[in-house]
């Protein structure tokens, strides 16, 4: 489990960290496939296997991806076997070895509880970093791909409507995501056996975390986040629903609401003109290019990316790449409500199974809303899919 631990560190922590022209997280994904290949040949070792279809569906996305953008001619300036190696084989791997070495209550655990310290790091650098403070920011440097602090603004009152605040992952985007993705996991340790310290471990992580995801300023994040706690409370106090649809409707209104000098900054507002303005020449663009796309085109045009994992996927991949991306995000999506729905009724609240898959969830509805998803081989996503699959083949009672 060691080398398991080091490898989720090295592909969480060290993706920036570069040894000659290659990032540490590279070497490890390299190190744990050589290792899983060696040992796949081993009937001594035994594991629990979970289910290859979406994986298998991925890797044919990526395939159509690389087709298209042989015959569009963006394959080269695309840099596509660059992303393969960095993005796209990290997140495989990190599967495979989930896979491989998750196989225990125990382990699932401590696997988890790796992931929560991993964050609650992130979370409290997030934290420093929106204040203004050095350290924060010397972190975010070491971790993450940015260079000094220069271009981001370091007062409350500058971040509150556009906060740039990128913690340990090299952007606030990629940050939120993160946030809002492995957020409700500490969940997953709380149930009626929990003893204090645990308990207090599990809330300063949630909250640091809650509170990181608003510095963040990132609407999808934080209503995703708050989604997460209205889940912890249903299953909490699973009786008094009259609460949670009490908390629901006081998240509709929060912008009718009168909380004095408390702003919300970004949060408040619903959507911008920037976002539905790429919609349009995303639409626009598949229109011109509806068999190939050219992502590298796109680019041009708008200078980002559609912020939408459907749009994105017909001009990053074409249409069988569209087609191929929505059969898994569909099924994807699928699989998480299914596990959702047997963790909360069948299983009698495995908690496990309800925040892994809520986990899966966010990080499905979040890359339709920016440009973090399965396009991008973002680790994270792989990481709490295998998580959630292997909480449906392991007693965790």
């Amino acid at each position: 489990m060691l080398l398991f631990f080091a490898f989720l560190i090295s592909i969480t922590l060290l993706g920036s960290v570069t040894i000659g022209s290659l990032s540490i997280r590279v070497y490890a994904t390299i190190a744990m496939m050589l290792y899983i290949l060696y040992h796949r040949f081993d009937k001594k070792q035994e594991y629990i296997p979970v289910s290859h279809n979406l994986l298998k569906t991925y890797i044919l996305f990526i395939v159509f991806m690389g087709f298209a953008q042989l015959l569009n001619g963006e394959l080269l300036e695309y840099q596509f076997f660059k992303k393969l190696l960095a993005y796209h084989l990290v997140a495989i791997v990190a599967f495979l070895s989930i896979e491989r070495h998750v196989n225990t209550y125990l382990d699932l655990k401590r696997t988890i509880v790796l992931l929560t310290a991993i964050m609650l790091f992130n979370n409290i650098t997030t934290i420093l970093q929106y204040v203004g403070n050095d350290v924060g920011w010397s972190i975010g440097m070491l971790f993450g791909d940015i260079h000094d602090n220069a271009d981001f603004s370091s007062t409350h009152e500058s971040l509150l409507g556009y906060s740039r605040t990128p913690g340990i992952f090299g952007n606030v985007v990629n940050n939120a995501f993160a946030i809002a993705v492995f957020g409700p996991l500490p969940l997953c340790l709380l149930n009626g056996r929990s003893n204090l310290f645990t308990k207090a471990c599990v809330f300063s992580s949630f909250i640091t975390a809650l509170v990181a995801c608003f510095m963040t300023q990132q609407r999808a994040a934080f209503y995703l986040f708050l989604a997460c706690f209205v889940v912890y409370l249903f299953v909490a106090i699973r009786r008094n629903a009259l609460l949670i649809v009490v908390i629901g409707i006081c998240v509709l209104f929060v912008r009718d609401l009168d909380f004095g000098d408390f702003d919300a900054g970004r949060l408040a507002s619903a959507a911008d003109d920037a976002r539905s303005g790429l919609y349009k020449h995303a639409f626009a663009f598949i229109a011109d290019h509806p068999i190939l796309g050219g992502p590298i085109s796109f680019q041009r045009i708008t200078g980002l990316s559609s912020h939408n994992v459907a749009l994105d996927s017909w001009i990053f991949a074409g249409f069988l790449g569209f087609v191929t991306m929505m059969v898994l995000c569909f099924n994807t999506m699928r699989r998480g409500l299914d596990i959702f729905v047997r963790g909360l009724i069948v299983e009698g609240q495995n908690r496990y199974m309800i925040f892994c898959a809520t986990a899966v969830i966010n990080a499905m509805v979040y890359g339709f809303t920016h440009n973090t998803s399965y396009l991008t081989g973002n680790v994270i996503i792989f990481i709490v899919l295998a998580l959630m699959l292997k909480t449906s083949n392991i007693d965790t009672k």
